[in-house]
């Protein structure tokens, strides 16, 4: 993956992280009233609210994750499939020796088989 393009992917995974966070802070009252027992719930039942805390949590995060995963994979699809596009072997030219008639490259200086210079 180019170096350029990593960098911006983790600067935007942060910045969309400190977001996250901002917004469960400042709208969310944080991550959780205090309870009995200084244990966090939400609306009194603490099943529901740690439910609750996990999919406002979590599940963002394996989404964002989730997106992440599949743009780096694209990307290093892309570069792969040019790459075996390029590395490609040219087709070999063969043709018959003039002395004994067998198969030669068109690149070799002498025949393999007969040992003469082509």
């Amino acid at each position: 993956m180019n170096k350029t393009l990593k960098t911006i992917l983790i600067i935007l995974a942060v910045i969309l992280g400190l977001a996250i966070v901002a917004f469960s802070m400042t709208f969310m009252h944080g991550f959780g009233f205090r309870g009995r027992m200084g244990m966090p719930f939400y609306g009194g039942f603490m099943v529901v609210g740690a439910l609750f805390a996990i999919c406002r949590f979590l599940l963002p995060a394996a989404l964002i994750g989730w997106f992440f995963w599949w743009l780096i994979n694209q990307v290093t699809a892309r570069k792969v499939a040019e790459a075996l596009k390029a590395a490609a072997p040219a087709p070999v030219v063969e043709t018959p020796c003039k002395h004994c008639g067998k198969p030669v490259q068109a690149d070799w200086v002498a025949c393999p088989h007969c040992g003469k210079k082509l």
